[in-house]
């Protein structure tokens, strides 16, 4: 479905326009997907009331927002995914720390919650990022930020990971 509609509209339409377009798609009577309720009850959208909250446990790991995270021993804001494969084959890698923790929830019974994750991405790999494959350890330019606004990523999807300073770094003020 999502295919459909990135080939139908351009790339600015994909923000203002896709839910608009879902819900006439789902609810139009020729449609393939009619009949999923699940499908149908996103369609509407969700309830006009969200929950934002400063911690939050999925896949058996604990994640806070930077703020909470700033002010404790241990660190639990930091997160990581892979997202497509560019045009040379590699897999795009993001990495941040997580600005807002949000529950959205949709009406329907069983109730459906998603719970989302806020970030403002440090550059994606090949730009931002360095790999030192003799120590395991990725280096992340800070101040190189993801010009995209893509700000919201579900968050079962994320990996957990943890920023320390690099000790041999050359630019003291990354």
């Amino acid at each position: 479905m999502i295919n459909l509609f990135v080939n139908t509209w351009d790339n600015e339409a994909i923000y203002t326009q896709f839910f608009k377009w879902m819900r006439k798609h789902i609810y139009d009577e020729y449609s393939s997907v009619q009949h999923l309720q699940l499908v149908k009850e996103v369609a509407l959208g969700p309830e006009s009331q969200v929950l934002t909250m400063n911690k939050y446990c999925v896949n058996g790991l604990k994640f806070q927002t930077e703020e909470v995270s700033s002010n404790k021993k241990t660190n639990n804001s930091g997160i990581y995914i892979q997202g497509d494969v560019d045009g040379s084959g590699q897999t795009i890698e993001y990495y941040d720390a997580i600005h807002e923790i949000i529950k959205v929830r949709y009406s329907g019974w069983p109730k459906k919650k998603i719970v989302l994750f806020r970030c403002e991405w440090f550059g994606p790999s090949h730009r931002g990022t360095k790999v030192d494959h003799q120590h395991n350890i990725i280096e992340v330019k800070h101040t190189r930020k993801y010009k995209s606004y893509d700000s919201f990523i579900i968050g079962q999807n994320v990996k957990q990971v943890y920023y320390a300073p690099y000790p041999l770094s050359r630019d003291k003020d990354d």
